[in-house]
């Protein structure tokens, strides 16, 4: 019952000693060993022998941890990642929500494996190979011929999921004169249903059933031996034949798995004190992203103090190689079969920084300043008009090879021993790779040195001899993030919201908005800020003090939130370019947050106007932001990452971010003395405990051919079953959403003078809202008491509470939209019927026009109020109070509560005028994708700035020709501060040639004049 530990004690201690988020330490272990000996609770171990029972447990089960040592010397220990995945599959809470295969989406792309990457682009040999007969025994691999039951022979390059089903995109055959040929265009790919298919490769081959082949896949009917022996001129199809992936599966499913790599600093202290640690964090692509949400599925690889993220990918890359060769076998916890899987790498979703050094970039603030193109120049050169629009658009891509080439070429000029040749193509390309820098560095001193030995040693044979040396350390010299199988570190860092939207354009416009108000300013944009109605936001309370009085240094989560709601409260309290701004960086928020998207092309053309209304409005704003700041420009990358990736919300950073406090607790309890292994070592006994509490498997045995499958005893199993708080602990959440419609009834109230429980007041029909209503006619309200609720579930999972804005089904038309806000919501006692009453509201012919976002009215100015099914209530959404129109003001006064006691103190608030005027948040985050699906295209698409790309680019060189007088007057001043500084010092004696030459006054001739109104002209001269 209590296997693998023994008994109930040692299991419960595992738990408690290696919860993720509750770390103790040795010291509090022992104090919680010695209270269990204290209450004579039988079987407890001393602290010695519990950690020998956890090595014990970790060496069979657990997952392993390997010793890496980079090629530049420094040592780090890095935890499997093939057993964390194994993990994965051997899990049966997880492994049914595993995806093997691309699916074309019949409603939203939600998923990366509904991306376009997954279905059109992606290396077909990294996808999954094979499609597993329902018999379990026939096994159809790509690149193999099969037949169909018409008897026809396809050759499936692709599986792929459609309309629930699993297919295989598949080149026909055709016959022609008795000889068959492949139609291998891509307009001759047909979609095959996989439960058709009824022969494989080796049945056709028995059967002699595989034609002749004419062209480049021929092939002699009569071959049906191993392909080993096809002739020479048989160098096509059937050459490759069979695949050669069936040799390394052995017989047994094989499936592709890729995973998501995130790199950071991260400091190691709770303090302030800045401890960097460099640290590498995994997650299974292959899993849904409300899974990937959760800490349960972030899995911890390594850490250190002295290897880079470069390096550390090394050890990485090798066990990613080492399954390309020998693929992971493991257990499916669903067939219980056993399975073979080979890992990928799908994207490396980390902090621009760290993104631009693990793609060998040479940095943001670089003249090339994009990872993805090619776009930059001199600080001079993005001032002309040319280069200055190019800013605004995307240039030539990047690519891995490219840039591989580029640090190629910089290691054979460092060859050479001169410094400036390999400077001078940095700053030409924007390469500069961190991890072969040194290796660079090393080469010019190894060749200077070659040279000062012997002067008459011609400089190729000091040349060859290093090109010689290069070859030999191939893979220790160059990046072995841009040798990774089917990855490329250009491309495949997309945009990242978190640092990229909240910590880069919010932080932006909220410092321009906050640095110019007054005192009396930020006073009243916190009274507005704290009076917003937060109702389907789903944000934490709104701390607006605090966000005034440490403006500075808000972090993501509060910048979230200002983002969302600012753009109501600053009319007034900025000018009107920031106001645009605010407007445009809110909107563009908002898409980018969409969990979902309906049409992938409308949406990123969406997301395109709002870039560019971004990029532009910052300009006119401040005309060089563009040019300093890169993460402006990389926002035109957003729309190609969302057609690779799918949503860009399911590569946020902000699980990984989170998951920083696991390892920070592992860190401050480590000696210190080996951080890089000790961390290493507790997260690896943190993924074993999860991995044996939630019922996985793990194999028990030597050798592969005799291993048993075996999982922990039911006693430990029912632990995290149904106990909230361990699932919490963990990391994992597997409650179930509850029920669309359910209701939760007003709480039974106390006895004022007693203190106990009395029965529910029941109300009348007659005396509710509902009873009001314009359809209270038409609802059947029977002679059973009703009862007022508190809340109701929506269809979407929110909660809506009296008071929320949501949008229902209408109970006059069906097939139209309700939108309203709840004042009322009535149930039966045992919630057999409920229904919400529901103030309604119209949509606005027009958009508001201050903020450009929906406008909510009265029908012909009258209060009208429906009964709706809570079964009908939709989604709840955000919307605020036009309090520009209705001249909303801090009239009111409240007292201040503190340590929840009334102090005595009081402080003003805003209170909302009578006019029911109100907007739709359309800069809200959640639910942002259903608002849009619920209200008319045409009250929330973009709305580009300039309605001609000329206009656009008229302003563009309108804003350059004032960058450059703006450097021009700045450069005047400079070069005069310069003279007046030469001349200063040459009035003392000092040689002015040589001061003048030293402060770079102009030309020669200018450089004369100067010298020539000196005092000492004539002895200079």
């Amino acid at each position: 019952q209590w296997y693998p530990y023994g008994n109930k004690v040692i299991s419960l201690l595992d738990i408690l000693y290696n919860s993720p988020r509750n770390r103790i330490s040795n010291t509090q272990m022992s104090m919680v060993l010695w209270v269990l000996k204290e209450m004579n609770v039988p079987e407890t171990p001393s602290l010695y022998e519990f950690m020998k029972i956890q090595d014990t447990i970790r060496r069979s089960n657990g997952v392993v941890t390997h010793q890496y040592k980079s090629a530049h010397g420094n040592n780090y220990y890095q935890n499997d990642v093939s057993t964390i995945i194994a993990q994965d599959y051997m899990n049966p809470l997880v492994c049914p929500e595993i995806r093997y295969y691309p699916e074309i989406p019949i409603g939203p792309v939600s998923e990366i494996w509904q991306s376009y990457w997954f279905r059109k682009d992606m290396d077909l040999d990294m996808l999954t190979p094979m499609y597993v007969a329902p018999n379990g025994i026939q096994h159809y691999y790509v690149g193999e011929f099969a037949q169909l039951r018409t008897n026809k022979l396809v050759l499936p390059i692709r599986w792929i999921v459609f309309q629930g089903e699993l297919h295989a995109e598949s080149f026909p055959q055709l016959l022609q004169s008795g000889l068959a040929q492949i139609c291998d265009c891509n307009e001759d790919i047909i979609l095959v249903q996989a439960s058709a298919l009824i022969k494989i490769f080796f049945d056709l081959q028995h059967s002699h059933a595989i034609p002749a082949f004419k062209g480049s896949v021929a092939a002699t009917p009569l071959f049906h031996s191993t392909l080993t022996s096809v002739p020479e001129q048989y160098c096509g199809v059937l050459a490759k034949m069979p695949n050669p992936l069936r040799k390394l599966a052995q017989g047994d499913p094989l499936y592709s798995s890729f995973v998501d790599l995130f790199g950071d600093d991260v400091s190691g202290n709770r303090s302030k004190s800045w401890n960097k640690h460099n640290n590498l964090y995994v997650s299974h692509r292959n899993l849904p992203c409300r899974l990937l949400q959760q800490d349960f599925h972030i899995h911890f690889l390594s850490t250190s103090q002295h290897a880079s993220v470069p390096e550390q990918i090394e050890g990485f890359k090798a066990q990613l190689d080492l399954t390309h060769v020998h693929p992971v076998r493991t257990r499916h916890a669903t067939t219980g079969e056993n399975i073979r899987f080979h890992l990928f790498l799908n994207a490396e979703p980390m902090d621009n920084p760290m993104q631009s050094e693990a793609s060998g970039h040479i940095g943001g603030s670089s003249n090339c300043s994009c990872r993805k193109c090619k776009v930059g120049g001199s600080r001079r050169e993005k001032m002309t008009n040319d280069s200055y629009d190019s800013l605004f658009h995307i240039r030539q891509f990047c690519s891995m090879s490219v840039s591989l080439r580029e640090v190629i070429l910089q290691v054979s000029q460092a060859c050479t021993g001169v410094a400036a040749r390999v400077e001078d193509r940095q700053k030409a390309s924007g390469v500069k790779d961190g991890y072969t820098e040194p290796w660079i560095a090393d080469l010019i001193t190894r060749a200077r040195t070659l040279k000062a030995q012997d002067q008459t040693r011609p400089q190729e044979s000091i040349y060859s001899e290093l090109m010689d040396w290069v070859t030999n350390k191939w893979d220790k010299i160059f990046n072995p993030n841009l040798r990774i199988r089917g990855f490329d570190p250009t491309q495949d860092t997309p945009i990242e919201i978190l640092h990229t939207i909240l910590l880069g354009i919010v932080k932006y416009v909220w410092y321009k908005s906050w640095s110019s108000w007054s005192a009396a300013d930020k006073k009243q944009y916190a009274q507005r800020l704290q009076a917003t109605d937060t109702c389907g936001l789903n944000i934490p309370p709104i701390r607006a003090n605090y966000i005034t009085q440490y403006a500075n240094s808000l972090i993501g989560r509060q910048l979230k939130t200002i983002g969302q709601v600012s753009v109501f409260h600053i009319h007034d309290l900025v000018e009107l370019k920031v106001l645009h701004v605010w407007r445009a960086v809110g909107l563009l928020m908002a898409l980018l947050w969409m969990p979902e998207i309906d049409d992938m092309d409308q949406y990123t053309a969406d997301v395109e106007v709002a870039v560019a209304n971004v990029l532009d409005l910052f300009s006119i704003l401040d005309p060089s932001k563009i040019i300093w700041k890169s993460k402006l420009h990389l926002l035109l990358h957003a729309p190609d990452d969302i057609r690779r990736f799918g949503p860009l919300v399911g590569l946020s950073t902000e699980s990984y971010e989170r998951f920083n406090q696991v390892f920070r607790q592992c860190s401050v309890f480590s000696n210190h003395l080996a951080p890089s292994h000790d961390i290493a070592h507790q997260l690896a006994n943190q993924e074993g405990m999860k991995h044996r509490v939630t019922g996985g498997w793990w194999p028990e045995g030597n050798d592969n051919k005799d291993i048993t499958w075996v999982r922990a005893g039911a006693g430990v199993r029912d632990l995290i079953r149904g106990n909230s708080s361990i699932q919490c602990i963990l990391g994992w959440n597997d409650s179930q959403p509850e029920h669309p419609g359910s209701v939760r009834l007003e709480p039974i109230p106390k006895d004022s003078k007693t203190g106990s429980r009395i029965l529910r007041a029941a109300q009348i029909w007659r005396l509710t809202h509902a009873a009001k209503t314009l359809n209270a006619a038409s609802v059947a309200h029977d002679s059973l008491p009703w009862f007022g609720c508190t809340s109701l579930v929506a269809t979407s999972g929110d909660k809506c509470e009296v008071g929320t804005w949501v949008v229902a089904r209408s109970p006059l038309d069906p097939d139209d939209n309700l939108l309203g806000r709840i004042i009322e919501i009535l149930a039966h006692e045992d919630c057999s019927k409920a229904y919400a009453v529901v103030d309604a509201f119209d949509l606005a012919a027009d958009r508001h026009i201050v903020w450009e976002m929906p406008r909510l009215i009265r029908r012909f100015g009258e209060k009208q109020s429906l009964i709706v099914s809570c079964t009908d209530i939709q989604f709840s959404f955000n919307v605020q109070h036009d309090c520009p129109c209705a001249q909303c003001s801090t009239t009111g006064s409240r007292v201040i509560t503190q340590e929840r006691i009334d102090s005595g103190q009081t402080e003003s608030h805003v209170e909302h005028c009578l006019l029911d005027e109100y907007v739709v948040n359309l800069h809200a985050l959640h639910n942002a994708h259903l608002i849009r699906r619920a209200i008319p295209r045409s009250l929330t698409a973009p709305i580009p700035l300039f309605p001609t790309s000329q206009a656009r680019r008229a302003c563009h060189d309108e804003l350059a020709a004032k960058l450059q007088a703006k450097q021009n007057v700045k450069d005047s001043r400079a070069a005069s501060q310069k003279r007046k500084r030469v001349e200063e010092k040459a009035g003392d004696g000092q040689d002015a040639e040589m001061l003048a030459a030293d402060e770079g006054v102009g030309s020669p001739e200018e450089l004369r004049k100067v010298i020539l109104r000196l005092p000492h002209s004539r002895s200079l001269n």
